[in-house]
């Protein structure tokens, strides 16, 4: 998966060769990603805050393949989640906002500054290190 991106509809899941629109709240289907692992987006954030004593801005942490951090906040309208291990680069587009280039070569425009979505990024890979070496 690479970004879920909040829509007038619903949400936009773009998967590998495949964008669905579903009539689904971004919080909704968050969780279904991760009832497998018994876990709600709630109590991964609540577990996380306590775990690495982070309050804000916490990545969404699905699985080894699969870890979210979002543009804006959840509930914001034009919110995206991007998942890190699917971007290939993030570049600088007309008047500072970001551009992320997914590894399947999609560009995506996104209606935040270049700085603020490359500290969001950076972050995440701090974080997933941190996953990495607590097991």
């Amino acid at each position: 998966m690479f970004y879920i991106q909040k829509n007038s509809e619903g949400i936009l899941v773009v998967k590998k060769e495949e964008k669905v629109t579903l009539k689904l709240g971004l919080v909704q289907y968050i969780n279904r990603l991760m009832i497998d692992q018994h876990v709600t987006l709630q109590g991964r954030i609540d577990a996380l805050r306590v775990k690495f004593n982070q309050y804000k801005n916490i990545p969404i942490y699905i699985n080894e393949e699969c870890c979210f951090y979002s543009t804006k906040p959840l509930r914001a309208i034009d919110t995206v989640c991007i998942n890190f291990h699917k971007v290939l680069s993030i570049r600088e587009g007309k008047r500072n906002n970001a551009e992320v280039i997914f590894k399947n070569l999609e560009l995506l425009e996104l209606n935040i500054p270049y700085a603020m979505l490359i500290r969001k990024h950076l972050k995440t890979k701090d974080f997933i290190r941190q996953i990495e070496k607590t097991g």
